[in-house]
């Protein structure tokens, strides 16, 4: 039907009224507006905007210069009901890109009212993901199970972060994973992950994975972190510290560590437990114990300044103090003490005895 909108200068538009679906066999070609009421199948290809559609549907419209073009536009014109609005597209199954109802949450099928839903419709399996792709890449992908891998296709676990990108095998090196971003009204706090090179080096013997709080954009690096945590894997050996100082590490390297545990600083606990490698001290009250006689122990400590078998003031400015060690060394000399003060009340009696007798 040629349709006129009247007036001195008439314009006309092609209407199509069908009960049934109308089809064209061929391409169909319309200069102007064309309004379709019912059903219209093109056997062929449809071009909107172009004469020489490429595919099923092209849609071809010139740009407006610096502006904001909408190319196709799929609206449901009742407003007052819920349910969403579906773009269907398959290939053996389907996908669907879906806007929910914002009048009504009756008939959702997933989320809530005004919500976007990237649905794939296949159920079942383990196939049936959603992709993100950039540069011939998947940058982003949700998998069937719920991974979500960024960086791979594959994800092996619920979150799974990769980067393709080598780490340098310089001394130094490092390699940004992850960083999350807070508001701090005054400033901004960052969460960093990276994998930092130790020393020199290709393979995991000379890496480390750090995690590290910055301030702004000033402390971005390894070296500047103003609180972070250090896990070498290679030396099983976790390091705390803040810039470029580590204040405490826990577990032994592989090269001359002994400790296990390393503080540069202060150790406050409530309460420390020890154990001792060799028995305690009460093996003084042992007959067989031989007690040095305290004259002997008078010279010993004018020729070195300190008690016997208790280490000087230099050895342990050179090596530090075993707690253990050390507590159990002057329970030894207490106890030494106390076998010293009982012979000298012993001594003691005997003299009172002998004045008390003339």
């Amino acid at each position: 039907v040629l349709v006129s909108n009247g007036g001195p200068a008439p314009t006309y538009e092609i209407q199509y009224f069908a009960d049934s679906p109308s089809t064209v066999n061929g391409d169909l070609g319309v200069a102007g507006n064309e309004n379709v009421y019912g059903k219209l199948t093109v056997m062929d290809k449809l071009g909107v905007g172009t004469s020489t559609p490429s595919a099923k549907l092209d849609v071809n419209m010139p740009a407006t210069l610096n502006g904001t073009d909408i190319l196709a536009s799929f609206l449901r014109t009742r407003s007052s009901t819920g349910g969403s609005g579906i773009v269907r597209i398959g290939a053996n199954s389907t996908a669907d890109l879906e806007i929910n109802s914002g009048y009504s949450s009756a008939g959702l099928r997933y989320g809530s009212y005004f919500d976007f839903n990237m649905v794939n419709n296949n159920t079942g399996g383990q196939y049936g993901g959603i992709n993100f792709v950039t540069n011939a890449v998947a940058r982003l992908s949700i998998k069937a199970n719920g991974n979500v891998g960024i960086g791979t296709a594959t994800p092996g676990a619920k979150l799974d972060v990769r980067v393709s990108e080598p780490l340098g095998q310089g001394a130094g090196n490092y390699l940004p994973l992850t960083r999350i971003n807070g508001n701090g009204a005054a400033n901004n706090i960052y969460i960093n992950d990276y994998m930092l090179r130790e020393s020199g080096g290709s393979d995991w013997l000379s890496a480390s994975y750090i995690r590290g709080i910055s301030v702004d954009a000033s402390f971005l690096e390894p070296s500047t972190l103003r609180s972070w945590i250090k896990q070498k894997p290679f030396d099983e050996k976790i390091e705390f510290g803040s810039s470029g100082k580590t204040l405490m590490s826990i577990g032994k390297d592989n090269t001359t560590q002994e400790a296990r545990v390393t503080v540069d600083g202060t150790f406050h606990a409530r309460e420390v437990t020890v154990d001792l490698n060799t028995s305690l001290a009460d093996y003084v009250f042992s007959p067989s114990y031989t007690l040095m006689p305290l004259h002997k122990v008078e010279e010993y400590v004018k020729a070195n300044s300190h008690l016997p078998e208790i280490p000087s003031a230099a050895e342990v400015k050179e090596n530090g103090l075993s707690m253990g060690e050390m507590q159990n060394k002057l329970l030894q000399k207490i106890e030494e003490l106390t076998l010293y003060m009982i012979e000298q009340q012993k001594q003691i009696n005997d003299l009172k005895a002998q004045l008390q007798g003339k």
